[in-house]
Formats: C-alpha cells, sequence, structure tokens
C-alpha cells in the first residue's frame, strides 16, 4: 500500500500538483492548514484512507474518490455534500461548522463515526440511514434537539456523548446491542430507560444529577460503572446491592458490589473492604468480607 504523510509538512499548496502523478496513493494525511485547495486529490482515484486538516471549504474533489473507506476531516467546510456519494466509507470523523448532515445519510457501510455539531436544535433525522453504524461519538451541545432518530442505530455497541447537555435518554435505551455508554457533561439523567440495555457491560456517566441507580440493577452484564453527579452521594451507591461482580469509580474512590451491600476497596492488602451503609457519606460500617 502507498503511503504520503504530510501532516507535519507547511507550504503544501503550491506543491499539492505533485498528486496528479502518484495515483497508486492508498494513504494519505495532508496536515498543513494553510491548504485550501485540494482539487488535484481528484486524480488519487485508488485513495482508501485520507486525512485532511486545515481551512479548506470545498471538498468537491473528495467525490470521485468512490474507493475511501476512511475519512477525516478536521477543517471549515459547511458543505457535506460531496460525501454524499463515497458509498464504501466505513469510518468517519468530521469536525467542521456544516449545520445540515443529510448528506450522510446514503452512507449505509459507515460502522464509526465521530462528528461535533454546533446547533443545539441539530436535525438528526440522517442517523436513520447509518443502519450499520457500530460505534458513535458526538461532541457538542444537542439539548434542543430530537433525539428519536438515534433509536434506528439498532447496531450500535459504543456510544460517547460529549457535553450534550441533555436530559432525555431514551432514545438509547432502545439500543438493545449496546455494550458501553459514556455520557459527559450532561444536566439532570433519567437513567430508567437504561434499564432494558442487557448487553451494557460499562457505563461512563457524568452529570449535574441524576435519578436512583437502582435503575441499573437489572443490568447482569454489568462489569464496570464510573459515575459523577452533584446529588449522589456514598450511600447512594447502595442501590447497586447484589449485583454480582461491579466496580465501581465514585469520587475518586473504588467500590464493589456484594450480595450483602456494596464495598469501598480496602488502601491497602492487610486492610478489609468497609461495607457502605445506604445513608453514609464519609463513613462506613465496618465489614468482614475480604475481596
Amino acid at each position: 500500500m502507498w503511503r504520503l504523510n504530510l501532516s507535519r509538512a507547511s507550504g503544501l499548496q503550491e506543491h499539492l500538483g505533485v498528486l496528479n502523478h502518484l495515483t497508486g496513493l492508498e494513504e494519505l494525511i495532508i496536515g498543513d492548514m494553510n491548504v485550501s485547495d485540494i482539487s488535484p486529490l481528484r486524480h488519487l482515484k485508488k485513495l482508501k484512507k485520507f486525512t485532511l486538516y486545515g481551512h479548506t471549504e470545498d471538498i468537491s474533489p473528495l467525490q470521485g474518490l468512490k474507493e475511501l473507506v476512511d475519512l477525516k476531516l478536521v477543517i471549515d467546510t459547511r458543505n457535506l455534500i460531496p460525501l454524499k456519494e463515497l458509498g464504501k466509507l466505513e469510518k468517519l470523523h468530521l469536525h467542521c461548522p456544516a449545520e445540515d448532515f443529510s448528506p450522510l445519510e446514503n452512507l449505509h457501510n459507515l460502522r464509526e463515526l465521530t462528528i461535533y455539531f454546533t446547533r443545539r436544535d441539530q436535525d438528526l433525522s440522517f442517523f436513520r440511514g447509518l443502519k450499520n453504524l457500530r460505534r458513535l461519538r458526538t461532541h457538542g451541545d444537542i439539548s434542543e434537539a430530537d433525539l428519536s432518530p438515534v433509536k434506528h442505530l439498532k447496531n450500535l455497541e459504543y456510544v460517547y456523548l460529549g457535553r450534550p447537555k441533555i436530559s432525555n435518554v431514551e432514545p438509547i435505551g432502545r439500543l438493545e446491542n449496546l455494550r458501553e455508554l459514556k455520557i459527559s457533561r450532561a444536566k439532570t439523567l433519567d437513567l430508567s430507560p437504561l434499564r432494558y440495555l442487557q448487553k451494557l457491560t460499562r457505563i461512563h456517566l457524568s452529570c449535574e444529577s441524576t435519578s436512583s441507580l437502582s435503575s441499573l440493577k437489572n443490568l447482569k452484564n454489568l462489569e464496570k460503572l464510573w459515575i459523577s453527579a452533584k446529588n449522589l452521594s456514598e450511600g447512594d451507591l447502595t442501590a447497586l446491592s447484589g449485583m454480582k461482580d461491579l466496580t465501581i469509580y465514585f469520587r475518586g474512590e473504588r467500590y464493589f458490589t456484594a450480595e450483602d451491600g456494596v464495598y469501598r476497596f480496602a488502601e491497602s492488602w492487610w486492610e478489609e473492604p468497609e461495607r457502605i451503609s445506604p445513608d453514609s457519606e464519609n463513613e462506613s460500617e465496618r465489614g468482614g468480607m475480604v475481596r
């Protein structure tokens, strides 16, 4: 495979014409922020993987690169229509000021999507066409968006929502194949829709406040839970008592669940774990269980 890495080059714009002669190129990285015209790329018909950082606005030269399977764009474009015909794309990373993502709806082979949103009321209807998506990462406030199209992503196994400022996770509760969920900097989260996600093994939640953790108790395959919410105390973790082999990370401490309660890991090997009582915050009852 022919690869060309220009991620640390400068003054590339005047030399991009050389790409006209590299028609066998399969992987290309361009990292010069001064590159605005990528028209020489239209000759790279065998290109499979392309990464571009810069101030490029016109990405029309990409529309003929039908062999692309992996594309990363950190650029200034607002027009994503040229991506519409890239039917072989499996992995896409978009960080740009675009607001209309409808051209992505045709990318039926997409397996992994990372996307940055700039509108609180972002139209997410394009998700309906991404039936084969396995991994989804979003960044940005989508607190006023209709999240219902998310429920169509039935094959999702991993979801990361960065600073979404959302409260409603009901559509996520329909993603029955989900194995890992990360939500960072949300508002008040009602966790009850998550009780249906029986394949979940890991949950990372960071929010202003949350409902009772008891909604997670029926998740038989849950192995690790990272939880941060201002309204939660150590005692609230006891809602997960009886869960099997769950490790909890809360306020810099590690805990584990047992049939008779929740225990804080001992700081030293010669000490015993401390059992947490429902009304505990800084103190715990001593337990005799060792793990």
